[in-house]
């Protein structure tokens, strides 16, 4: 910060450069929103593999105004500060230049750039200063031209060490121990879980690196700040002894860790070390804690009204739900209530389908929770997230593709989701699958809402005025500045709180691979749930509720819902037979057994 504050408070260009999860883009993000805002304006970009020279030039001439003939800038008095994260990202072009950065390196040196126009005018940009982040070269990561990095006072950040983390994360759950006055948790595990969380969080990078099969297993700082942020959910009502506390740290942890796990291997690892971990430190409590299963949420109050409860406000506490068949009757109630409202969705809630739901409904009450759910077609993941977000509070926002469905559609459509959230100020989830992908740059738009919450210039200046006039009352009442760029910023975290992002994508072929390459919001900001194949209880419970409004003798049920199971087992590993020996894919899917 002190850095920070000396470089660009000497009007220079700043670049820092770090591990992903190193605390670059929040440092940065912190240092300006500590500007005075009565001086200072901000402008975020995320560049991808997609992001365009355009791109860059159509962000920067949203956020200036004309001053004089061909000079442009900030309001006058005012000075616009532009984070560009991931700097190194956009793709090198057979000439071996990125043209973002080419752009860049331009403007930074002249101070302006030519208009796109038909004359090509050269337009002067004043009191406009660059501030940025990158990870090292590598994966997606490019070289950047050293005449370009030459231009920025540059600084590595290390990681850091076990000791920092310990001190930092120790601090955050300490004062949210001594909320729950419970001098028992505080004896037994208060000073020991931040540690047991570090040798946990050390054990799964050392054993679980990314592979191109398993290019997801990046683990960084990102994902202890998830475990934390899930403990400081618990409250004194429902957490009352060290074996509750000692279950919740779990729970967090295989969220965090386990479910984005493609093996029955891999898992193991993770469960091994966990039980090792707990029967180690918490001898006294580790049967209950490692009981199974550990299903943890907010929804036993989901469908209460508002209207009845004390004080108008339901509530909702972050608690253990008990086993698998404790949690069904109020997911089958969501879902009856959800099908009066909506349109009717026919689901079977076997053991493995109210696990998914489970993990998705507690990412989508946490402040800023996207999801990324990786399953084959079928496997449920669309319907899952649409109870989810029910059970959750919010509303499903969806894209229809029609001919011709191109970048411009889908910003009109992005403008609509943005006005529920923003102008109407409704929770909303937008669930995006790949069969939504009609034009890769719309993972690009996709990336900007991960990372930053809006959509660079998705509304001219006219569009801005008429949504932020509401804001701008609402910041008068407060006593808060209600100059334009105040209002927008507020305007736009006020959409970024109330969105959450679910993305339904299959595992199948390299699409996927190659977009979190490309993209890397898609990891790096959402909770990844990978949907394994079907069990057998969960074949059997499905092929039982198709039969059940068949006409056919009772003694036959059970044999037809065998044989059901076993075609499809049999079928899934000739397949993976077939795969091995001749290197071919035959893809076995839920949506085969569904119309099977």
């Amino acid at each position: 910060s002190w850095l920070l504050k000396t470089v660009v408070g000497s009007g220079y260009p700043c670049l820092l450069v770090g591990e992903s999860g190193t605390s670059k883009s929040v440092t940065i993000g912190n240092f300006l929103a500590g500007l005075d805002p009565a001086s200072n304006i901000t402008l975020n970009m995320n560049f991808s593999s997609r992001t365009s020279s355009w791109d860059v030039q159509r962000a920067i001439e949203d956020s200036v105004e004309k001053r004089t003939k061909d000079t442009y800038g900030p309001p006058m008095g005012k000075r616009l500060l532009l984070f560009v994260d991931d700097l190194n990202m956009p793709r090198v072009d057979t000439y071996g230049t990125q043209q973002p950065i080419a752009l860049l390196k331009m403007f930074v040196e002249r101070k302006g750039f030519y208009d796109r126009g038909k004359e090509l005018g050269w337009k002067n940009i004043k009191d406009v200063q660059m501030v940025s982040a990158m990870g090292p070269p590598g994966g997606a990561r490019n070289l950047v031209d050293p005449r370009f990095i030459s231009l920025f006072a540059a600084f590595e950040i290390q990681p850091p060490t076990n000791e920092n983390l310990r001190t930092i994360y120790q601090a955050i759950l300490g004062k949210h121990l001594a909320r729950l006055n419970n001098s028992d948790i505080t004896q037994m595990v208060g000073e020991s879980i931040t540690d047991i969380t570090l040798e946990l969080y050390n054990a799964v990078l050392e054993q679980l690196p990314p592979t191109p099969s398993r290019f997801h297993y990046v683990f960084n700082l990102r994902d202890l700040s998830r475990v934390y942020e899930g403990l400081l959910r618990s409250s004194p009502d429902v957490i009352q002894g060290p074996a509750d506390f000692v279950r919740l740290w779990r729970n967090e942890v295989l969220r965090v860790f386990h479910d984005r796990l493609i093996s029955a291997e891999d898992k193991q690892v993770v469960h091994a070390k966990i039980a090792e971990l707990v029967q180690r430190r918490y001898a006294i409590v580790s049967e209950k804690a490692l009981a199974d299963p550990v299903l943890f949420g907010d929804f036993r109050n989901a469908l209460a009204d508002p209207d009845t409860a004390a004080g108008g406000v339901v509530l909702r506490l972050y608690e253990d739900l008990g086993k698998y068949s404790d949690i069904q009757p109020i997911f089958q109630a969501a879902l009856a209530s959800y099908n009066e409202k909506r349109k009717p969705m026919q689901l079977v809630f076997f053991d493995d389908a109210l696990e998914h739901l489970t993990r998705i409904q507690r990412t989508l009450r946490l402040p800023l929770g996207h999801c990324l759910l990786v399953g084959v077609g079928g496997s449920g993941k669309q319907s899952l997230a649409r109870l989810a977000a029910y059970t959750a509070g919010c509303g499903v926002f969806e894209i229809t593709l029609t001919r011709g469905y191109d970048e411009v559609a889908f910003r009109d459509d992005l403008k609509k989701l943005y006005a529920m959230l923003g102008a109407e100020d409704k929770k909303m989830v937008f669930l995006f699958t790949d069969s939504h992908v009609a034009d890769e740059g719309f993972l690009e738009l996709i990336n900007n809402m991960l990372t930053s919450g809006m959509v660079p210039a998705l509304y001219d200046d006219s569009e801005k005025e008429g949504l932020i006039s509401n804001i701008r009352q609402e910041l008068t009442a407060k006593g808060l500045p209600d100059s334009k760029d105040a209002c927008w910023s507020a305007y736009v975290e006020k959409c970024r709180g109330n969105l959450h992002v679910v993305l339904a994508m299959s595992p199948v072929g390299e699409a996927l691979r190659t977009r979190c390459r490309n993209f890397p919001g898609l990891v790096n900001n959402t909770v990844i749930d990978w949907f394994e194949p079907w069990p057998e209880q969960a074949l059997s419970s499905v092929a039982s509720a198709f039969l059940e409004s068949e006409e056919l003798p009772n003694t036959l049920r059970p044999a037809l819902v065998e044989h059901m199971v076993l075609v499809h087992q049999s079928v899934r590993q000739f397949s993976a037979q077939f795969a091995e020996e001749l290197r071919r894919h035959n893809y076995v899917t839920p949506k085969n057994y569904l119309d099977f």
